[in-house]
């Protein structure tokens, strides 16, 4: 293998670990707002009522 093969080589596993890195982060923040929301949803003031319907028991 040559050395620029090796340099190209090394380089596309630095830009997959940084993609992944901010696919991590991504779903991190997804998580965190999808808690947040359901937080909020439960200090909703017609939250028992909402709730209540057959179809949002999943």
């Amino acid at each position: 293998m040559t050395t620029f093969a090796r340099r190209v080589r090394h380089q596309a596993r630095q830009a997959l670990a940084l993609l992944v890195s901010v696919l991590d982060a991504g779903c991190a923040g997804a998580t965190e707002l999808e808690e947040a929301g359901a937080e909020q949803f439960r200090k909703h003031p017609d939250y028992a009522v909402i709730t209540d319907f057959p179809a949002s028991r999943t």
